[in-house]
């Protein structure tokens, strides 16, 4: 008897560390949902909430249960609970969305960390221990403490930078900018601002070694992984495309009045007028903005040219890219997942523009955001557009001289500028920028704007 009543009461406690143990579970609520030594699996791309299933420690190989606080400025120490971390610190890396931490202190289900100092820390976090990666379900917010902006180049005057439009960064983080007035594009170091490419204050197309070379009133600029520079040069239908190889020759891809030159056949041509804008995406096709044409080009990289959205008559239309209308195009950029967005001046929107060619607006200057309207943040004539890998877009307006931010939320803010044109470093707020064009960040977070008016390429620092 006694012997029938231990079988009864082992088979009544396997039953229920089975059922505690596979029962049905939210995930991040492992303490409500499963007895101690379980965690809550949902897979790998869970999210706190989803349903998950009751499950051994020792069968995750490594998990993030959930991280406190949820948002915060650097220099805090983040807690991040889960199972199966190594007790040994070092063995343990830690990223936010991608920017490495500092680790404080760790143990098998927690480790301690310090945030960097770097505002492209909002995203997911990673843990990785023994070449197993964990992400968290929610993304970490980062709090910016200051946001300051303060002159990296330029004295105002016309004789070292001349109307700077547009800038982009080379993998050591040295900046190059377009000088409009100057017809040259010029390199910003630690040592002060030189010449790149552009022998010439006079305008002109000539092809040659970058120091014998001429450019007329270049605009766009971006760099590919070999560190390639590519221009958008030239006014009206002189509009070209020019490339400034790594070893310092310039050569023209494309001409605004013969179509691409490698690809002459005249069913092919597809001409610029007033190229502007230049982005290039992983697969190394460009985009350009075809101001006067008001269009967006694209060029593959066999050469060939084709409109990518916009017919041609200036409007304001959304919809299929083919019937897409634009006024004036300027600036744009790509996110990660291949959307680009298009700073349309003369409608004072950001428009978007999907990998299947679906045209949108994203934001209404005159408006504020469309699908938001309580977050209504009106801008005037945006030029330039940067988007950081965290989803986070700005926008340069000359209209009314300020710099913009849209969320990933959908909300506008105004982050930089007080609105009046004008000459004023220091707090965000306070600053005062002259017909702002294009921007460029770098892998801190950190913008750089091409002040136009002020003849001055403003640093703005995000702590």
């Amino acid at each position: 008897m006694k012997a029938q009543k231990l079988v009864q009461t082992l088979a009544f406690l396997v039953f229920a560390l089975a059922c505690e143990m596979t029962g049905q579970c939210k995930v991040g609520h492992e303490g409500a949902d499963c007895m101690p030594g379980a965690f809550c699996y949902g897979g790998k791309d869970a999210k706190a909430g989803d349903n998950g299933v009751c499950t051994l420690a020792s069968a995750v190989e490594v998990a993030i249960s959930s991280f406190e606080p949820l948002e915060a400025a650097h220099g805090a120490t983040l807690t991040i609970r889960g199972i199966n971390f190594s007790a040994v610190p070092l063995e343990n890396s830690v990223t936010f969305n991608g920017i490495p931490a500092t680790l404080v202190s760790a143990m098998p289900d927690e480790i301690k960390v310090i945030v960097p100092p770097n505002t492209l820390c909002s995203g997911p976090i990673y843990v990785t221990v023994d070449g197993k990666t964990a992400r968290s379900s929610i993304p970490f917010t980062y709090v910016p403490t200051a946001v300051t902006v303060s002159t990296l180049a330029g004295d105002g005057g016309a004789s070292v930078l001349s109307g700077p439009c547009n800038t982009a960064i080379d993998a050591e983080g040295n900046l190059y900018v377009t000088d409009f007035g100057l017809h040259r594009i010029r390199k910003i170091t630690p040592q002060g601002v030189s010449t790149f490419a552009g022998h010439s204050t006079l305008p002109g197309h000539e092809d040659a070694a970058a120091e014998r070379a001429q450019f007329e009133a270049p605009w766009g600029i971006v760099t590919d992984a070999e560190d390639n520079f590519y221009v958008t040069d030239g006014q009206a239908e002189n509009g070209r495309i020019r490339k400034i190889s790594k070893q310092g020759e310039v050569s023209t891809l494309a001409i605004g009045t013969q179509g691409f030159v490698t690809n002459p056949a005249p069913e092919n041509i597809e001409r610029f007028n007033n190229p502007r804008g230049i982005v290039r995406d992983a697969d190394g096709n460009f985009y350009v903005v075809d101001t006067n044409n008001h269009r967006i080009r694209k060029i593959s990289p066999e050469g060939h040219v084709s409109t990518l959205a916009g017919n041609g008559t200036p409007g304001f239309a959304d919809g299929e890219a083919a019937l897409a209308q634009f006024h004036f195009p300027r600036g744009i950029a790509m996110d990660t997942e291949g959307n680009l967005y298009v700073a349309d001046r003369d409608n004072h929107c950001i428009r978007k523009i999907s990998p299947a060619g679906v045209v949108s607006t994203l934001a209404d200057g005159m408006q504020g955001f469309v699908i938001n309207p309580e977050h209504a943040m009106p801008f005037s004539f945006p030029h330039g557009v940067a988007m950081e890998k965290t989803g986070i877009l700005y926008v340069a307006s000359i209209g009314d001289h300020l710099i913009h931010q849209i969320m990933p939320s959908g909300k506008v803010y105004l982050f930089a500028g007080n609105g009046t044109p004008g000459f004023v470093d220091g707090e965000a707020a306070l600053a005062q920028f002259y017909s702002p064009r294009g921007i460029a960040l770098d892998t801190e977070g950190n913008l750089y704007v091409a002040d136009f008016e002020n003849n001055r390429i403003r640093k703005i620092t995000i702590k």
